[in-house]
């Protein structure tokens, strides 16, 4: 079973670390931390703290580099692009209710053919 979920997957996407001798570094900062410091939301005695280390360690480095990177657009776009890509939407969104909240129509079933079929 997948043991991924909202409170370890920063920890999951990151190799575990480890010094030259192979030895596992505890003194990197959780993914939780890292976070914190990449949003800004840490006390500056901390935020040096971290600031220090990641400029030691290229997996930290890596990990903060890429929380940056997804809370930034890929490629900036005009305002205008934003307000046309609105306006079809929303006339998509118009067409589509109007759909919806039409009666609906009864399957079209061909006339019954009266007359005198079968008589001579």
């Amino acid at each position: 079973m997948n043991d991924w979920n909202q409170d370890n997957f920063l920890e999951k996407l990151m190799a575990p670390r480890h010094d030259r001798r192979g030895a596992n570094q505890d003194s990197c900062p959780d993914a939780e931390s890292l976070c914190a410091y990449a949003e800004g939301r840490m006390a500056q005695d901390l935020r040096s703290g971290i600031a220090a280390h990641i400029d030691k360690c290229g997996a930290c480095a890596g990990l903060h580099q890429r929380i940056l990177d997804f809370a930034r657009p890929p490629v900036a776009v005009p305002e205008t692009e934003w307000i046309a890509a609105e306006k079809r939407l929303g006339n998509w969104m118009d067409g589509f209710l109007r759909v919806a909240a039409s009666p609906p129509r009864e399957a079209l079933r061909p006339a019954p053919v009266r007359g005198s079929a079968g008589r001579s």
